[in-house]
């Protein structure tokens, strides 16, 4: 009796802790990294901290974050980095998004950023996407600096 209770209060405990830590929320964040092309990715980083060695065809990869990152994304089949960046223009009051070739990135905490890698124009593309806040789905971060 005693060790199925142990066993039933440890299970509480765990599933208790996975659903309140494997989210994104006020101080985590969250990028996944898609590798829609048809052969393997080696070496994905944000500067110098390696995010994944090796990302196969067709799969994905999810990087928490605890606080913000920043620096360039790389990899080493990637031949170019195009990432979102926002333009405000107060004097007409409008606001654009265009993507920045191989820029620096912010990716903040409190966001849920993208990162698709595809093959286009016999090149292969990483985009980075916009971040969306966790907490509402129009709310979004570009991350590109």
């Amino acid at each position: 009796m005693f060790n199925k209770t142990v066993l039933t209060l440890f299970l509480i405990l765990f599933f208790t802790f996975l659903i309140n830590n494997c989210a994104v929320n006020h101080t985590t964040g969250l990028i996944t990294i898609y590798n829609l092309t048809d052969y393997p990715i080696h070496n994905i980083k944000i500067s110098d901290t390696t995010i994944v060695y090796f990302l196969d065809s067709g799969r994905k990869f999810d990087y928490w974050i605890f606080f913000p990152v920043e620096g360039k994304v790389i990899a080493d089949e990637v031949d170019e980095v195009l990432a979102k960046f926002l333009i405000n223009d107060n004097e007409n009051d409008i606001s654009y998004s265009i993507y920045k070739d191989d820029p620096v990135c912010l990716f903040k905490t409190h966001y849920e950023y993208h990162l698709d890698i595809i093959h286009v124009d016999n090149k292969v593309r990483l985009y980075v996407n916009p971040g969306i806040q966790y907490s509402d789905n129009t709310t979004y971060d570009y991350p590109a600096k």
